[in-house]
């Protein structure tokens, strides 16, 4: 066997899920993780808020503040991040923030995600689309 013949022998998954579907999958996967971890924080470190993911499976991923009863406290307030046929885009306050494009990068066996024709790392993404409305500064 050629040394390194096999090393990139998931190319074939990794490009297949380099799509919407695969993209907003796993941005709304690790965006309830965020959230999660964020709700498990200590109360003053959140500023006593504490947030919740409405999911509709291949649609939309919803975060926003709810009440200490569980209940939403303001829809309009929250990230929505939805795929809507060929693109990923994050809206909030009823705005779209930016558009997420995936691109198959061939020399790296990798789907770079790109924002402005900027390439970001998913965990980038992420905080862009709900860093301020966790942490208050929008």
């Amino acid at each position: 066997m050629i040394e390194g013949q096999d090393s990139h022998q998931d190319w074939v998954e990794l490009r297949a899920n380099c799509t919407e579907q695969g993209t907003f999958n796993l941005i709304a996967e690790t965006v309830e993780r965020d959230v999660e971890r964020f709700n498990k924080l200590p109360s003053k470190m959140r500023k006593n808020r504490t947030f919740k993911v409405a999911r509709r499976e291949r649609e939309d991923v919803y975060v926003a503040q709810v009440s200490e009863a569980g209940g939403w406290i303001s829809r309009r307030t929250g990230v929505n991040i939805e795929m809507n046929g060929a693109a990923i885009r994050v809206w909030r306050h009823q705005e779209c923030q930016f558009e997420i494009k995936q691109e198959w990068n061939e020399a790296t066996l990798t789907c770079d995600l790109k924002v402005e024709g900027e390439a970001l790392s998913v965990w980038q993404i992420r905080q862009k689309a709900i860093g301020d409305l966790l942490f208050g500064y929008g």
